[in-house]
């Protein structure tokens, strides 16, 4: 029995080690076909960069952009003209690139180094000053996918206070950051032009609420913020003669160059706009959020329109609060939406003043874009006031879009307590409705939101300075567009179609409000 135990267990043992073996050549494998990978996928965005830069030589003088920027202040109070020699040559760090994976995207880091010293601060460093190493580190940073490769370089800039209860900074990248984290993250085309710069404070942005994503990623970094927006300065930082001692820098001379700032609110924010795609010699915007534009070949009367709302709260980073900052900030910061939408104008499908769709994104074919269309016939008779009133009525069809869409393809990020406010968009069983003639969503739409369409547009013609009638329901009655036709349009006030007809120049009326901007 004892023989048989033994040989039981010989041949057990042997077993285990066949399997253990079976399994440490399986993970070798593994990991050198993952090795393989990451260094074909690092080959590939070394020669796609070479290729968006010329493969020229590139220094530290990249990132300045204007002759004034030659000028240095070593002090608040003093200048001096930057020689030649404090611009170092920029070395790519290719060995030590990393890469990870986010969503259907791929996320390179490549560390960027210099000879002197080379950093990036928010301040003047006092002549003399020590800096410390870990001050900032700068990165090239790669988003690819199968279709499309971003490209920018990332500064992630660390505060004092961050500094002194963190071992590992370096540890931080673009999209994890400790819980701890304070500092600001810069990102510059490869010109060297600073297309857009976020402070963050703990788990906080300091300067705006954001989500930072890539229109062809998706991936994101994401913090409250809170009501107070502090700009902030960029720096350049350069040295000769430096020398290190312990975790600091000392330079015989040191020059730090102004090369931006960081901005609070919207609108001329650095790299607002679109996203980047591939190529477009490295020049693309960084990923961040992407908010409503006007088509370039649209009426200036909607530029005007859209950006006179955006001062009065309509912004995608506005605290201000009231119906158009609300559903701006849900469209562009829900987390999983990566929202973005164009203004034009053309005929519209069904007669209408507008129409809010989805298209093809004619800058990435894999993503939708929300097109909101105004009718050209439609704005030769409409006023300023209908014009207002029917573009905030578009933006919240978008905003009811892109929430369902999220739903029904499964994905996060949509409004948290989307379902249970806004339940005529959804059956007994929580499941959205069949919408395609927007008739739950007018319904919704006349239920929560025609008071608020009002009232915003009272804002709007106040700013303007536009005339409008004596009568105390007018604005409650020019939130109704495009909602008579609901069964809660027996709710608006009195004589509401008359006043609609007359907004949008209907046959034998005459315009309350006068002003008829988009005419042509």
């Amino acid at each position: 029995m004892r023989k048989i135990n033994a040989l039981k267990g010989t041949r057990c043992l042997a077993l285990f080690a066949s399997i253990s073996l079976s399994l440490f050549i399986y993970s070798c494998k593994k990991d050198n076909q993952e090795k393989l990978e990451n260094a074909e996928i690092i080959s590939d965005v070394k020669s796609w960069f070479g290729s968006q830069t010329s493969n020229r030589l590139l220094t530290t003088s990249l990132f300045r952009q204007s002759g004034s920027n030659k000028i240095s202040a070593l002090k608040p109070t003093r200048t001096q003209t930057i020689p030649n020699a404090a611009d170092h040559s920029l070395t790519i760090d290719w060995e030590n690139a990393k890469t990870y994976q986010s969503s259907d995207s791929t996320i390179i880091e490549v560390p960027v180094t210099s000879d002197g010293l080379f950093k990036f601060n928010t301040k003047v460093p006092i002549e003399g000053e020590k800096i410390s190493m870990k001050k900032s580190f700068t990165r090239l940073l790669f988003i690819k996918t199968a279709t499309a490769t971003e490209g920018y370089f990332m500064t992630i800039i660390n505060s004092d206070e961050y500094l002194e209860t963190t071992s590992n900074p370096e540890q931080n990248t673009f999209l994890k950051k400790e819980a701890s984290f304070i500092g600001t993250v810069v990102y510059h085309d490869f010109q060297g032009k600073m297309t857009n710069a976020i402070s963050i404070g703990g788990i906080k942005l300091l300067n705006k609420k954001v989500s930072v994503n890539s229109q062809a990623a998706r991936g994101k970094i994401m913090q409250a913020f809170p009501d107070e927006c502090k700009e902030t300065d960029i720096y350049q930082v350069i040295g000769i003669g430096c020398f290190d001692i312990g975790a600091y820098t000392y330079c015989e001379n040191s020059y730090s160059i102004y090369v931006g700032r960081t901005k609070c609110g919207g609108g001329s924010e650095p790299g607002a706009g679109s996203g980047g795609g591939a190529g477009g010699g490295g020049t693309s915007n960084p990923p961040v959020i992407l908010k409503v534009d006007v088509d370039s070949n649209a009426r200036q009367c909607l530029k005007d329109m859209k950006a006179a709302l955006e001062s009065l709260g309509m912004k995608n980073t506005s605290k201000t609060a009231g119906l158009i900052s609300d559903i701006l900030n849900k469209l562009n910061l829900s987390q999983g939406s990566n929202f973005n939408a164009i203004i034009n104008e053309g005929v519209t499908a069904n007669g209408h003043l507008a129409e809010t769709i989805w298209i093809t994104d004619p800058n990435n074919s894999s993503n939708l874009l929300t097109q909101i269309k105004f009718d050209s016939g439609y704005l030769n008779k409409l006023t300023d006031l209908a014009v207002a009133a029917t573009m905030m009525h578009e933006y919240i069809h978008a905003y009811f879009d892109w929430n369902i869409r999220l739903m029904n393809e499964g994905k996060t990020g949509f409004d948290a307590n989307f379902q249970a406010t806004y339940k005529f968009l959804f059956d007994k069983t929580g499941a959205p409705l069949n919408d395609q003639l927007g008739t739950y969503q007018h319904e919704q739409m006349a239920n929560s939101f025609a008071t608020s369409i009002g009232e915003m547009v009272k804002k709007y013609a106040d700013s303007q300075g536009i005339t409008y009638p004596a009568d105390p329901d007018y604005f409650k009655k020019i939130g109704w567009i495009g909602l008579t036709g609901t069964p809660s349009a027996t709710h608006a006030p009195p004589g509401t179609s008359y006043t609609l007809a007359s907004e949008e120049g209907s046959s034998g009326t005459t315009p309350l409000s006068q002003r008829l901007k988009c005419k042509q």
